[in-house]
């Protein structure tokens, strides 16, 4: 499924989406309206971050609750301004979008390992085990129903919730292992990244608060509601019953075309909720995010109408929950039933 060629169905569709994008008024790339959204992310974080650091010193209760909504704040900076700018569509300038992608190091995550991983990788072969990264989660995880399995699996939908809430501490270790096996180049990049990441949330709080215990406190609670939080929104997307997982040398695989990779691969969850859109960055869309990672995501609700009506009459699967809780509820049973090696 790497660099699959563009089938003439997806000639088809792409003329249908850049008929939409020339009646919108919302740019494909570098709209106002992405700047101004990420401008108010961006002060909302910030405001968070300064009222943590203020009321943290008096309350133990207050650092405990304010931790935990910079994780969920410092999520939205990823869903909606890191993850469009690591596709170029956040902006139409090279290094606005390299600027933006950069957000991601104030969790200690490299942006370069990031876009080999993600961009390169996942985007290219999705669920293709072998080489896509989000499936491919040893030793923790069995999320592929042909991979490697280990007697504890049995139990991953039990400590999968947990395990999530520690992925953003993960991070730092993962990049490094990752640089030591192929991203070589990319150390000095993870040095930046794990340094702007101890400055941030490790440093300044310490200065601030004076205080081992409540550093710690902050350190472990934003992290914890920071991986919950994007693990929930990525997983369902592909790790789930709906979608279909291929092998690396897989020969029905090669023969897909890529709108069916894309779809085949990927679930949309309650694609048209405004909340979910705003708050994730479109990523309840990924079907329309797979096929036009170019485009921002402010266009996803009424591409993915586009796309569906064009699957149905292509007699292209395309799947979708209804809701984000039957999404993490499927997800959790789908792990459950590989985890146990069970059909």
């Amino acid at each position: 499924m790497h660099d699959k060629p563009k089938h003439e169905a997806f000639i088809k569709l792409k003329m249908l989406v850049d008929s939409y994008l020339q009646q919108s008024t919302i740019k494909k790339r570098g709209a106002w309206q992405l700047y101004v959204k990420a401008f108010f992310l961006l002060s909302m974080f910030f405001l968070i971050y300064i009222t943590t650091m203020c009321l943290g010193k008096k309350s133990y209760f207050e650092l405990l609750v304010f931790s935990i909504l910079y994780g969920i704040s410092m999520a939205t900076l990823q869903f909606n301004i890191m993850h469009d700018a690591s596709h170029s569509s956040f902006s139409t300038k090279k290094w606005l979008n390299k600027l933006a992608s950069n957000i991601m190091m104030l969790a200690g995550a490299s942006p370069n390992i990031w876009h080999q991983q993600h961009v390169k990788l996942h985007h290219l072969s999705p669920c293709v085990l072998g080489v896509d990264t989000d499936v491919d989660q040893e030793p923790f995880f069995v999320f592929h129903p042909k991979g490697q399995r280990r007697w504890f699996h049995r139990y991953q939908a039990f400590y999968a919730l947990p395990i999530y809430c520690f992925l953003s501490m993960f991070w730092t270790p993962k990049d490094i292992m990752a640089s030591k096996k192929k991203y070589k180049t990319s150390y000095f990049n993870i040095f930046i990244a794990l340094t702007v990441c101890l400055v941030f949330n490790i440093l300044i709080p310490f200065a601030v608060f004076q205080s081992i215990s409540k550093v710690a406190l902050f350190f472990l609670f934003y992290n914890f509601s920071l991986g919950l939080t994007l693990s929930l929104v990525f997983a369902p997307a592909h790790i789930c019953s709906a979608v279909s997982m291929f092998l690396k040398n897989d020969t029905s695989a090669n023969k897909v075309d890529f709108i069916s990779a894309q779809t085949l691969t990927t679930s949309d969850f309650n694609p048209q909720s405004s909340f979910l859109n705003f708050f994730t960055g479109g990523l309840n869309n990924q079907v329309a995010h797979h096929l036009f990672p170019g485009v921002c995501h402010l266009h996803y609700p009424k591409i993915q109408i586009i796309i569906e009506e064009f699957c149905q009459e292509q007699h292209i699967k395309y799947n979708k929950f209804p809701t984000f809780i039957a999404a993490i509820i499927d997800h959790f049973r789908y792990i459950h039933r590989v985890g146990r090696a069970e059909p």
